[in-house]
């Protein structure tokens, strides 16, 4: 998968995640929260892995405004799923 190393790559098969196919049906938010539901210590780089994952993109090419987006959308995720909001915008 592009953007993950071997390692990442196993944690998201103990999610069930073993192609680009399962992570886009999962969705990268949903797929960030059942991580941090797992209790894998991610931060904001796992997000923006995964979603360059799907999206067949380098992490490196995500703009600022696409950053900020994601991280407010996964806060509301976040925070609708009854965690604490992680990312200060």
């Amino acid at each position: 998968m592009p953007n993950m190393n071997a390692h990442t790559e196993k944690t998201l098969k103990k999610l069930n995640i073993h192609s680009v196919d399962d992570l886009i049906a999962k969705g990268e938010i949903n797929t960030f929260i059942a991580l941090l539901e797992k209790g894998f210590d991610v931060d904001e780089s796992m997000l923006f892995k995964l979603h360059c994952a799907i999206r067949h993109k380098l992490i490196y090419t995500l703009t600022p405004k696409e950053k900020i987006a994601l991280l407010t959308e996964a806060n509301k995720a976040l925070y609708e799923a009854g965690l604490r909001k992680r990312f200060r915008i």
